[in-house]
């Protein structure tokens, strides 16, 4: 893998090779500080983002959870080691989404266009989301559920009754709705069994994986277990950069630090015993069988227990981990494996009809399917605003059919390379 193009190694590569004091010695070294900087900033500015969506939202009355890298930003782990953003996730409840979408429109947000208004609603209601974009900001990930949960009613109910709100209102300000809208985080043990279960969601084609999931988990752990920030390993020397990264271990661009999460205050007490987090790992995997995502986070728990200490308790012995390279170097989608999937994400889409209450609205969502809005041919093929656009609409109909003949006979070759 060519480290110096994956950017979510960036951080930890930076602060492997390039020495604080001395500053970097060649132009790979000035290279990783510029970018480190630009995930410094970026870092500052989300933060930014998500105070000014918090305060539409209590204004509004209106209450949502950020979860994966909004979360991750407003806890301890981002003051330690700076992080690539690719946009904000926000979970809100079912009822609350028009509004919630009204709410970010009044903020100069608007929703990536998909085929039609009701496609668009069930991409955040019975898909994985919908993008509310914006042209100075990330985008925002608005969804209606807790992502990679089985057993959504209870993820959902477990993780709103114990949030934590982003600021903790006074008793006597307002009313105690207005007291409760805002922003909040999942708790501790929530957000460390989200990002567990959403790691190992992304193994399955045509979604990838990022080892930034990893160190976000480690880093959880580590102040889960331990109120002080770990230590950094030693920047390494050498002749060259080259050199310098033949130094490093690969685990080690994924958890920097000289100790296990939690490790340096067990090691000054002497103590062999792992340190453990307040809530217990019975009541996780208690937790994780409620969501009937047991078995999605015994995969990732399993793998940070083989490759980076984590010391991670009660993890199902059938559990895995997965392949030392595949959790570095994930594959990326264009694959036969992502390929052939293709046609169940078409299946996917058509089944949420299913969620619309008259047969009128399902056969206009049907319609919709197999011939966008012209906002949505105009994004997604690029097209100016003057030009017109019969020549397009009859390119997206034949490539949708290529796609789908394509990922048929992906989808033979996927079944004759498995009985092999």
């Amino acid at each position: 893998m060519d480290v110096l193009q994956s950017v979510d190694l960036v951080p930890s590569l930076y602060l492997r090779t390039v020495s604080i004091i001395d500053g970097p010695a060649n132009d790979e070294e000035r290279h990783l500080e510029d970018r480190y900087a630009a995930f410094v900033l970026t870092g500052v500015e989300a933060v930014q983002q998500i105070l000014a969506i918090h305060e539409k939202l209590v204004a509004d009355g209106l209450s949502a959870l950020t979860i994966k890298g909004g979360a991750h930003l407003l806890t301890q782990g981002a003051r330690w080691l700076a992080r690539h953003l690719s946009d904000i996730d926000l979970v809100v409840r079912p009822a609350d989404l028009e509004a919630a979408m009204a709410a970010l429109k009044s903020l100069g947000y608007h929703p990536e266009p998909w085929n039609s208004p009701a496609d668009t609603l069930l991409m955040a209601s019975e898909g994985p989301g919908l993008r509310m974009l914006h042209p100075h900001a990330h985008a925002v990930d608005l969804q209606t559920r807790i992502p990679g949960a089985r057993s959504r009613a209870a993820a959902m109910e477990q993780v709103w009754t114990q949030a934590i709100p982003l600021v903790r209102a006074a008793a006597d300000s307002g009313s105690a709705d207005r007291r409760q809208a805002g922003i909040h985080t999942p708790s501790q043990l929530h957000e460390i069994l989200l990002a567990c279960i959403h790691y190992t969601v992304h193994l399955q084609p045509p979604l990838i994986t990022s080892p930034k999931w990893l160190t976000d988990i480690l880093l959880m752990l580590h102040f889960a277990r331990s109120a002080e920030p770990p230590a950094l390993l030693d920047v390494v020397t050498g002749a060259s950069f080259t050199d310098k990264l033949s130094r490093i271990r690969p685990e080690e661009l994924v958890w920097p630090f000289r100790h296990p999460p939690g490790g340096a205050e067990r090691d000054r007490r002497n103590e062999s015993a792992p340190a453990v987090p307040p809530w217990s790992w019975d009541l996780f995997w208690e937790t994780a069988r409620a969501w009937g995502s047991e078995d999605r986070a015994a995969v990732t728990c399993a793998t940070l227990n083989a490759y980076w200490s984590a010391s991670i308790g009660g993890v199902p012995a059938g559990a895995d981990p997965v392949p030392f390279e595949r959790a570095m170097a994930p594959e990326r989608a264009e694959t036969i494996g992502a390929r052939a999937h293709l046609l169940s994400a078409y299946g996917e889409r058509i089944g949420r009809l299913r969620a619309l209450p008259t047969t009128s609205e399902r056969l206009s969502y049907l319609v919709s399917l197999a011939i966008p809005a012209p906002e949505n041919i105009r994004r997604r093929y690029q097209v100016p605003p003057a030009r017109p656009l019969s020549l397009y609409y009859c390119r997206h109909v034949l490539l949708t059919v290529y796609k789908i003949l394509r990922s048929m006979v992906d989808l033979v070759l996927v079944h004759i390379l498995r009985r092999r």
